[in-house]
C-alpha cells in the first residue's frame, strides 16, 4: 500500500485486537486484554502519518555575530584599559625616556606640570585658599626653566609669602631653589629627577593653623602630589617599592619636622605596608598625618593614594631631633623644603 504525499494513514486501536466475547476464555483473558489495548494506544498515535508543517532550522548566523560583536568589544575595551593582572604579566612596552635638554623632553615636562595643576584634588584644595597672595620666583641662573625641568614661574602660595586671609593650605615645591651643587648628588632631587622618572618636582600644600582648625589635623599635615615615571620600575611596569619608601620618608618627615623643637630630624623607624602594586606613568596623592608629638620626637603616619582613591601603600615613622640640632645650620633644609617651616610659628610669637 503506497501513500501519497498529505494523507494520513490512521490504525485504529481495535483493528489492531480484536476481542471474541463469545470465547470462553473471553472471561478470564479480560484484563490482559484489556492491558494489551492500553499499550496499543501509544502504537496508533506512532503510525500516523501526518504530514507537520516543516521546521525552521535554526540559523547559527545571529549567535556568531553576537558572539563576534561581544568578543570584539571585550578586546578593545582590554586594549584601553588592560587588567591590572594582564599590565603585570604582560606590560606594555615603552620607548626610551626623553632627555631633559631636548625639545622632546622639555615638551614631556611642560605637558606633566600642566596636567599635575590641572588635577581636580589640586583644585579643590587650591580653590579654599581663594584669593590669596601668591608668589612668581625667578630661576636662580634666570633661565626660563629651573634645575629640575620644573616651571618655575608657575604661581602657586608659599610659606614664604605672607597671605591675608590666612588660607588652610600653604603650596610649596621641593628643591625648586636648592643650590645646583647639591643636586648633583640628591636621589629624589637630582639622580632621579627628569622626563620619564620625577619629571616634575612635587606639589605640597600642607595645612595651615588656620586650616587645622576648620578642617581637623594638625598643622603641617601634608597632600603631596607626584607624578611617578615609567623608569622608577623594579618590575617593568610597576613603580620599585624601595622607591615608594623613600617618598613615605620624605613625605612624612616634612610633616614631623613642623613639630619638633628645631625643625629638623633624622628617621628613627619606618614603617612600609604595601597594599596593591603602584603602576608607573600616573600621578599619586601621598597625605601625611602627624600622630603625636612629644619634646624631640614625633610620630607620622601617611596613606599612598592612586588619582581614583585606591590606597596603595601605608606608612607610619618616627623622627627625633638631634640632640646637638642647635649647632646645625638647618637654611639647607628649609631651602630642600622650599619653606621656612617655622614662620607660621614665628610670626604668631
Amino acid at each position: 500500500m503506497s501513500l501519497s504525499a498529505g494523507r494520513t494513514l490512521r490504525v485504529r486501536p481495535e483493528n489492531l485486537l480484536r476481542i471474541d466475547p463469545s470465547s470462553s476464555s473471553s472471561a478470564t483473558t479480560r484484563p490482559a486484554l484489556l492491558q494489551r489495548h492500553a499499550l496499543n494506544a501509544p502504537l496508533a498515535r506512532t503510525l500516523s502519518t501526518s504530514a507537520d508543517a516543516p521546521r525552521r532550522p535554526r540559523s547559527g548566523l545571529a549567535t556568531a555575530l553576537v558572539i563576534g560583536i561581544v568578543g570584539a568589544g571585550a578586546y578593545i575595551a582590554g586594549s584601553i584599559y588592560p587588567p591590572t593582572i594582564v599590565t603585570m604579566v604582560h606590560p606594555r612596552e615603552a620607548p626610551a625616556a626623553p632627555g631633559s635638554d631636548t625639545e622632546e623632553g622639555r615638551a614631556h615636562t611642560a605637558n606633566i606640570e600642566e596636567q599635575l595643576m590641572a588635577l581636580s584634588q589640586v583644585q579643590a584644595l587650591m580653590a579654599s585658599n581663594s584669593p590669596i597672595e601668591v608668589e612668581t620666583r625667578s630661576p636662580p641662573n634666570g633661565t626660563s626653566s629651573s634645575a629640575d625641568g620644573s616651571n618655575p614661574s608657575t604661581q602657586v602660595p608659599s610659606l614664604e609669602t605672607t597671605p591675608t586671609h590666612h588660607p588652610h593650605f600653604i603650596a610649596s615645591r621641593p628643591y625648586r631653589n636648592y643650590p645646583p651643587s647639591k643636586l648633583l648628588h640628591s636621589l629624589t632631587a637630582g639622580t632621579l629627577r627628569g622626563p620619564g622618572r620625577f619629571a616634575v618636582a612635587p606639589l605640597v600644600l600642607a595645612k595651615t593653623t588656620t586650616g587645622a582648625q576648620a578642617l581637623g589635623g594638625n598643622e603641617g599635615d601634608c597632600h603631596v602630589f607626584v607624578h611617578l615615571g615609567r623608569s622608577l620600575c623594579g618590575h617593568d611596569g610597576i613603580v620599585h617599592g624601595g622607591l615608594l619608601a623613600t617618598l613615605c620618608d620624605e613625605a612624612l618627615a616634612r610633616t614631623a619636622f613642623v613639630s619638633l623643637p628645631a625643625h629638623v630630624g633624622v628617621t628613627a623607624r619606618l614603617e612600609v605596608d604595601y597594599k596593591a602594586p603602584t603602576m608607573a606613568d600616573q600621578f599619586v596623592v601621598l597625605k601625611t598625618e602627624l600622630v603625636e608629638a612629644e619634646g624631640r620626637k614625633a610620630v607620622v603616619k601617611g596613606t599612598l593614594m592612586d588619582m581614583g582613591g585606591k590606597t596603595l601603600v601605608k606608612a607610619r615613622a618616627i623622627f627625633v631631633q638631634p640632640k646637638f640640632a642647635h649647632l646645625l645650620d638647618t637654611s639647607l633644609v628649609k631651602s630642600a623644603m622650599d619653606a621656612d617651616v617655622g614662620a607660621e610659628k614665628a610670626k604668631r610669637a
